[in-house]
């Protein structure tokens, strides 16, 4: 038998049923109403604690506020949502309003509104307020301060002069370098209008990949002398064993009058003296007469006058003062000779990194002289040239042939002149009287290859 509800007529219903409904009424009436009590307590938190600005901040970072969710807008009796739930849940309780359960139950949404606020706005992510109007104040004084152009600006005219007065004024002794050996580079041609060719020494052999380096040279003959070393070193050199930027010659010119004409003699130098190696470990060696002509006929070059020695000092790149060591038996050594070359290193990397640049001053040249002819078996040296521009070894031929100590260099002068731009024999200018007394203050030089050529045998 059953009972016949009210309502039965448009719903029928069994006990049972009545009772799981009449039972979820009740819990949903409990659970709305501890929903509304909770978002009333967040918000009277969030007011009492949060600054003025919250509310208002929340835009700035793409964060919903509370009154934009139609969601929780919705009020008792309404069917559309409402903006301002803020004031509804935080507003005391009047005559007119409704129970916060009411509220809860006639929303309906709003367990559901709740977790989308909850997934937008976490409980442990408080929403951050603005920024303090001190640090606004500090920030707009700092971006005035800074707003300049970003384009950058010419360089102040002068800056540039005083780098350039700098230049000038330099005038610094060279002296010893202390920084560590730097990677060396090859200077740029000379830009007079004079020029060599670089088939001008053609006949130095290219340097063999494997070919030994100078210090290696040196330390095999550390403790050899004489003729034996310069039997070795001349070896080498014959072999193309000298270093690439020996090989970029640099033209001297000396200009006068001949015949009533003007003229002017160009003659292409070695820029430094001869060494074994390459450009980055290279070391200067001092040959006796023989060994030195031996080189220069092999290569088709000759040996300097004295005049030219002069000459190329005044238009050396770089002049480096003499640097004497202690005189006595020792001199000669291949030990005297190594360091002596280290202490020139040591100069010209503190005045230049640049190989290739015409450099004089710091050795005592072997000279093609008349004297030669006059006292076989000696070796004409000449040089050394101090910042004045006065040589401290003037012209002598005191020693023998074979004699080379540290001090002595051998410069090597292509056997091709130009005389007034055309090609001719160096060997027949020094011989013509005509020209002679532009390239040697001895006069005419009678066969100077000749002479070299035997002292080679």
């Amino acid at each position: 038998m059953s009972t016949t509800l009210p309502y039965q007529g448009l719903f029928p219903l069994s006990r049972l049923q009545t009772g799981v409904l009449a039972g979820a009424a009740v819990a949903a009436l409990v659970v709305g109403a501890w929903t509304a009590s909770a978002l009333s307590d967040r918000a009277d938190a969030r007011n009492s604690t949060a600054p003025a600005e919250v509310s208002s901040a929340a835009p700035r970072i793409g964060l919903p506020t509370v009154t934009d969710s139609p969601l929780l807008a919705v009020t008792a009796g309404s069917s559309a949502p409402q903006s301002g739930i803020a004031p509804h849940l935080n507003a005391p309780a009047t005559t007119n309003s409704l129970p916060a359960f009411a509220l809860a139950s006639a929303a309906g949404p709003a367990p559901l509104a709740e977790q989308r606020f909850s997934a937008l706005v976490p409980e442990s992510t408080p929403r951050p307020a603005l920024r303090p109007a001190s640090l606004v104040a500090r920030i707009a004084s700092v971006t005035e301060a800074t707003e300049t152009p970003l384009r950058p600006a010419l360089r102040p005219a002068n800056l540039v002069t005083e780098v350039a007065t700098a230049t000038r004024t330099e005038t610094a002794p060279v002296t010893l370098a202390a920084a560590p050996v730097a990677t060396p580079t090859i200077a740029p041609l000379p830009s007079s209008p004079d020029s060599c060719a670089r088939s001008l020494t053609r006949q130095i052999p290219r340097r063999a990949g494997n070919a030994a380096s100078g210090s290696a040279v040196l330390a095999a003959l550390d403790g050899v002398g004489g003729s034996t070393r310069d039997s070795a070193l001349a070896r080498e050199l014959a072999s193309g064993n000298l270093p690439d930027f020996l090989r970029r010659l640099v033209p001297v010119s000396v200009t006068g009058t001949a015949g009533g004409a003007p003229v002017r003699i160009t003659v292409c130098v070695m820029p430094d003296y001869l060494a074994v190696g390459s450009d980055r470990d290279y070391v200067r060696v001092p040959l006796g007469l023989p060994a030195a002509a031996a080189v220069a006929d092999r290569f088709g070059f000759m040996l300097p006058t004295t005049e030219l020695v002069d000459v190329i000092y005044r238009e050396a790149g770089l002049r480096l003062p003499p640097r004497p060591m202690t005189p006595g038996a020792a001199m000669t050594s291949t030990a005297y000779m190594v360091q002596h070359n280290a202490t020139i290193e040591g100069q010209r990397q503190q005045a230049t990194n640049s190989l290739g640049l015409l450099m004089a001053g710091h050795k005592k040249d072997l000279v093609v002289s008349n004297r030669l002819w006059r006292n076989p078996g000696r070796v004409a040296i000449y040089g050394w040239h101090q910042p004045n521009g006065r040589a401290i070894q003037p012209l002598s031929t005191v020693h023998g042939a074979e004699y080379a100590d540290y001090s002595h260099g051998v410069r090597l002068v292509a056997r091709t002149a130009y005389l007034n731009g055309r090609a001719v024999d160096l060997e027949d200018l020094l011989a013509d009287a005509t020209y002679a007394g532009l390239l040697s203050d001895e006069g005419p030089i009678s066969r100077p290859a000749v002479l070299l050529a035997s002292l080679s045998r």
